[in-house]
C-alpha cells in the first residue's frame, strides 16, 4: 500500500526525530489543515514543530495556498530533511467523513477536526516533544475552541486565530505539510483505485470536478470512494441522474410510542458490485427494485423480529447500564472537581511563570536586538563621520592644491620677469638712447633742412631777383635794338623758369613729405617708449602683489595642515571612545543576558519542582479525605431524595443563629441539621483538610522571587487561609 494513499477510515503519519537533544528544548507547535471543502479526496490535519529559539522566518514558510506547487513541493522536502523540525499529520479519508457526518449520531466537520487536533496534539506529546506554545488556525469561534483546548491541555498556552497560516510561521509549516500529504494522497488514491479522468480542484463549483462526478456515478452503486457523498453536491447529481433507489423497513427508537412504527428508509447503496449480485440487484436496471416474498424470506423476517425482541431487552438492559454509568459518572465529577481545583490553581501558577519566563527571554532578545542595532548604527555613524572627514580632507587638499599650482605657475612668471628684469632695463635704457639720439638727429636734421630751404630760397629769390634784373636790364636794352627778338628770348626764359620753378615745387613736396614720415616714426618712437615704461610699472607692482599672495598662500597651507592633523588626532581619539564603550556595552549585555539564562534555568527547576509536588499532592489522599467524598456523596443523595418531598425543620441560617445566639444553653445535636447544612459541614472539613496536606508540601518550597507570597487555595467554601 502506497504511503499517502487513504481509501477508507483515517491514517496518521509521523516524521521520526529520533532522540534529538532538541526535543527537551521549549518548542513551539503550529496546526492547520487541508481540504475542508473539496468534495473529492480527504480531509489532512497536520502539526510541525520546532525549538522555540529557531527563527523561522528565514526559510520562507507562507500560506499553502499562496505558493505554487512546486514550491510547496521543495518546502516540504526542506521539513522533512530539516533535523530541527518535525510534524505529524492525520489523513481523514472521505468515507471517513461522510460516514460521520451521516451516522445516527451525526458529527459536525468541526467536531472532527477538534478531535483530529487534540489526537495530533496528544500524539507530539507522547513522543516527548517539549511544547510550550500552540497555535491553531481557528474552526469555528475561536475564543470558545482556545478555551475547549485550554481545557484539554491545561499545561499548553495556545493562539488560535483566523489566517494563522499566514500570520505564524510554524503554522505556514503545518499548512505546507498538510497540502503537500493531501495532494499525493490524492494522486495515489485515484492511481489505486484505477480511476481515469482529470479530478480538477476538487472543489464543488469546479466544472471538471462536476463532469468526472457525472462521469464516475454509478446509478446503484454511487460514488467510488474517493468522493464524499454526504456533500450537497452528490446528493443533488444523485437526484439529478435519476439514481436506483433502495427502501427497507426499520423500526423507531421512540419509547414513549406503544408499538414500534415501521419507516421506510431510502438511500443510495455504495455496496461494491459482488455484494449487489449477491443481494440480488439487477445493475443494468436503474429504477425502483421491488421482490416478491418467498417462504425463506417468511423465515429470515421471522428471525428478524426474534432479534428485535432480543433488541429491546438489550436496551433495556443498556439503560440501566447507562443509569449506573451515570450516577457513577457523577461520583467521578465530584472527584474530579475538587482535583480540579487545585490543579487549576497550580497551572494558572505555571502558566504566569511560563509567561514571565517568556517575556524575560523576549526582553532578552530585545536587549541583545537594540545592542546590536546601536551597535551598527554606531559603526555606520563613526563610518560615515570618518568619509565624511576624508571627503571634506581630500576636497580642501585638492582645492589647496589647485591654489598651489596656480601660485607655483604665477611665481614661475615672476621669476622668469625677475630673471629677464636686468635685460629688459638694459633693452629699455638703449630703446631710450636710441630715442634721445634719434631725437637729437631728427631736430638737427630739421634744423639743417629748414636752414638749407631758407638759404636755398633766398639763394633762389637772389638768383631769380638778380636775373630779374639783369632781365630786366638786358630787356630794357634790347627793348630798343630789337623789341620782337627780345619779346622771344623774355618768353623762352619765362618758361626755363617756370620748369625750374616747378623742379623747386617737386623737391620742396619731397622733402615736406620726408620730414612728416621722420614726424610719425617720431611719435611711434615714442608711444613705444611710454608703452614701454608703463609694462616695466606694471611688471614691478604685479611682482610684488604676487610675493605677497605666495607669502600669504605658504601661511594658509601651513595652517591648514596643522588643523587637518589636528582633526585626524581627534577623529582617532573619538573612534577609540566609541569602540571602548562599545565593547563594555556589548559585554555588559552578554554578562546580563547570562544571568538572565541562569535565572530562567533556575525558574525552570523550580517549576518542575512544583508541578511534581503538585502531582503528589493529588495523589496523597488520606483515607479521611475518602470518607468524606463518600458522605459527600451520600448526602447529596439524600437532599435529591428529599428535594421530592417539602422541607421540615430549621435552615441552615437560621439554625446558625439559634447557635451563636445559644452558644452557651447547651450542645448541638448534628441530626438535627438538613441534609444541606451537613453538605456545607462536610464541605468545609474537607476543605481544611485539603489546606492542612498542601499547605505542608507548599511550605518547603522556596518563595518565588518574581511573586508576592501563595495565597491559600481555593475551594467551594472559599479561598483557605494561610497557615
Amino acid at each position: 500500500m502506497s504511503q499517502f494513499a487513504c481509501e477508507r477510515g483515517t491514517q496518521l503519519l509521523l516524521k521520526e526525530c529520533g532522540s534529538h537533544s532538541w526535543l527537551k528544548e521549549a518548542c513551539v507547535l503550529g496546526i492547520d489543515e487541508a481540504g475542508r471543502g473539496p468534495v473529492l479526496g480527504p480531509m489532512v490535519y497536520a502539526a510541525a514543530y520546532a525549538p522555540l529559539s529557531d527563527d523561522l522566518s528565514k526559510k520562507e514558510f507562507n500560506d499553502s495556498k499562496q505558493l505554487t506547487e512546486r514550491k510547496r513541493e521543495t518546502l516540504f522536502s526542506n521539513i522533512h530533511k530539516d533535523m530541527r523540525m518535525g510534524y505529524v499529520s492525520e489523513i481523514l479519508s472521505a468515507q471517513y467523513l461522510s460516514t460521520c457526518m451521516l451516522s445516527r449520531c451525526k458529527v459536525s466537520l468541526n467536531k472532527i477536526a477538534e478531535d483530529s487536533t487534540v489526537k495530533i496534539i496528544q500524539k507530539v506529546l507522547d513522543n516527548g516533544v517539549s511544547v510550550t506554545h500552540v497555535y491553531v488556525d481557528t474552526v469555528g469561534d475561536p475564543d470558545r475552541y482556545q478555551q475547549r483546548l485550554s481545557q484539554r491541555f491545561p499545561s499548553l498556552v495556545f493562539t488560535v486565530c483566523p489566517k494563522a497560516d499566514a500570520l505564524y510561521p510554524i503554522v505556514s509549516a503545518a499548512s505546507i505539510v498538510a497540502k503537500v500529504i493531501r495532494d499525493r494522497s490524492l494522486v495515489e488514491t485515484q492511481k489505486m483505485m484505477s480511476l481515469e479522468g482529470e479530478l480538477g480542484t476538487g472543489y464543488p463549483h469546479d466544472a471538471t470536478t462536476v463532469a468526472w462526478l457525472k462521469k464516475n456515478l454509478h446509478p446503484v452503486l454511487g460514488f467510488p470512494d474517493l468522493v464524499r457523498f454526504s456533500w450537497e453536491t452528490c446528493a443533488r447529481l444523485l437526484a439529478d441522474q435519476k439514481a436506483a433507489a433502495m427502501t427497507f423497513e426499520a423500526d423507531s427508537d421512540g419509547q414513549n410510542s406503544e408499538l414500534s412504527q415501521q419507516e421506510r428508509i431510502s438511500f443510495v447503496s455504495s455496496t461494491s458490485p459482488s455484494m449487489a449480485e449477491s443481494s440480488g440487484i439487477d445493475m443494468a436496471d436503474a429504477g425502483e427494485v421491488t421482490t416478491e416474498l418467498t417462504a425463506t424470506q417468511y423465515v429470515i423476517l421471522a428471525e428478524n423480529q426474534r432479534k428485535k425482541k432480543a433488541l429491546a431487552d438489550t436496551k433495556s438492559q443498556f439503560h440501566k447500564v447507562t443509569d449506573e454509568n451515570k450516577s457513577l459518572l457523577k461520583q467521578l465529577e465530584d472527584t474530579q472537581r475538587e482535583n480540579y481545583e487545585v490543579t487549576e490553581f497550580l497551572r494558572q501558577e505555571l502558566l504566569q511563570k511560563t509567561e514571565k519566563i517568556a517575556e524575560m527571554d523576549a526582553e532578552i532578545k530585545r536587549m541583545a536586538e537594540n545592542k546590536e542595532e546601536e551597535l551598527r548604527k554606531l559603526e555606520e555613524l563613526a563610518a560615515a563621520r570618518e568619509t565624511k572627514l576624508l571627503t571634506e580632507a581630500a576636497t580642501r587638499h585638492r582645492d589647496m592644491q589647485a591654489r598651489i599650482d596656480e601660485l607655483y605657475a604665477t611665481l614661475s612668471a615672476v621669476m622668469e620677469y625677475k630673471n629677464r628684469q636686468v635685460e629688459v632695463e638694459e633693452e629699455i635704457l638703449h630703446l631710450k638712447e636710441e630715442n634721445q639720439e634719434l631725437k637729437e638727429r631728427l631736430e638737427q636734421q630739421r634744423v639743417d633742412l629748414e636752414r638749407y630751404y631758407l638759404e636755398l630760397n633766398t639763394k633762389m629769390r637772389k638768383e631769380y631777383e638778380q636775373r630779374m634784373e639783369e632781365l630786366k636790364k638786358s630787356a630794357d636794352e634790347e627793348i630798343d635794338e630789337r623789341l620782337d627778338a627780345s619779346v622771344k628770348r623774355i618768353l623762352q626764359q619765362n618758361r626755363r623758369m617756370a620748369e625750374e620753378l616747378k623742379i623747386h615745387v617737386q623737391e620742396t613736396d619731397v622733402l615736406q613729405h620726408e620730414v612728416r614720415i621722420l614726424e610719425e616714426e617720431r611719435g611711434r618712437l615714442m608711444r613705444e617708449v611710454s608703452l614701454k615704461s608703463e609694462l616695466e610699472s606694471g611688471y614691478a607692482k604685479r611682482g610684488a602683489k604676487q610675493s605677497m599672495a605666495i607669502k600669504e598662500a605658504q601661511a594658509k597651507i601651513a595652517s591648514l595642515d596643522q588643523s587637518m592633523q589636528q582633526l585626524m588626532q581627534e577623529f582617532d581619539k573619538e573612534r577609540q571612545a566609541i569602540m571602548k564603550n562599545t565593547q563594555s556595552q556589548i559585554s555588559d549585555a552578554q554578562a546580563e543576558a547570562e544571568a538572565l539564562r541562569r535565572l530562567v534555568k533556575l525558574k525552570t527547576r523550580e517549576l518542575k519542582n512544583v508541578r511534581r509536588l503538585a502531582q503528589e499532592v493529588l495523589l496523597q489522599r488520606s483515607d479521611v479525605e475518602t470518607f468524606l467524598l463518600s458522605s459527600l456523596h451520600l448526602v447529596r443523595k439524600e437532599i435529591e431524595r428529599g428535594s421530592l418531598r417539602p422541607r421540615s425543620g430549621p435552615s441552615f441560617s437560621k439554625g446558625s443563629d439559634a447557635i451563636d445566639h445559644n452558644e452557651g444553653a447547651g450542645r448541638l445535636d448534628i441530626k438535627e441539621l438538613p441534609w444541606d447544612d451537613r453538605e456545607r459541614i462536610l464541605r468545609l472539613l474537607f476543605a481544611k483538610v485539603n489546606n492542612q496536606q498542601q499547605h505542608k508540601a507548599f511550605s518547603e518550597l522556596p518563595n518565588h522571587p518574581l511573586e508576592p507570597q501563595t495565597q491559600g487555595l481555593h475551594t467551594d467554601s472559599g479561598p483557605a487561609a494561610l497557615v
